[in-house]
């Protein structure tokens, strides 16, 4: 298996991890059940880990693929690529956050009530632009103009 089919299958579980995350984490709000709360930034915690290993596969991809790259495949690609690493820095904060949140709230489940907060709101953001990076990643597969050579990389 290449890095590029390894990246295709792995880049869909952020997404929905992080979905189930903010789901679960606004559960726990609405419930005011901290254990939801505390589960919820263990998922987000978990899942921004996992997103390392999809960026790396990703980069790793792009690197093999791009230099036969052109025309709307390239634009596609690019987007593709702003759209990710601006992902990447919300599940980064998302998940810097919900690790302040467990390690804060290990002696006191009601100390971290503002990283909550805080998580909710990124874990939000990360979401959608986690989404918004699978839409433009199938753009990149989908984009027309595509050579022989290409048709063979994407498709093999």
């Amino acid at each position: 298996m290449d890095v590029l089919k390894l990246h295709l299958l792995l880049n869909y579980y952020p997404a929905i991890g992080f979905v189930i995350g903010t789901v679960v984490l606004a559960a726990g709000f609405l419930f005011r059940n901290t254990v939801r709360k505390r589960l919820a930034l263990k998922i987000l915690a978990v899942m921004a880990l996992f997103t390392i290993g999809v960026v790396f596969t990703g980069e790793f991809a792009g690197q093999a693929v791009e230099p036969t790259l052109n025309g709307s495949r390239a634009e596609a690609l690019l987007s593709h690529k702003i759209a990710a690493t601006a992902a990447f820095a919300a599940v980064l904060i998302t998940g810097i956050a919900s690790v302040v949140g467990i390690v804060r709230g290990k002696r006191d489940a009601y100390r971290p009530r503002t990283t909550y907060v805080v998580v909710l709101i990124f874990s939000l953001l990360a979401s959608i632009l986690l989404i918004n990076t699978i839409f433009k990643g199938r753009q990149v597969k989908w984009a027309f103009g595509q050579t022989h050579t290409e048709n063979k990389l994407w498709h093999a």
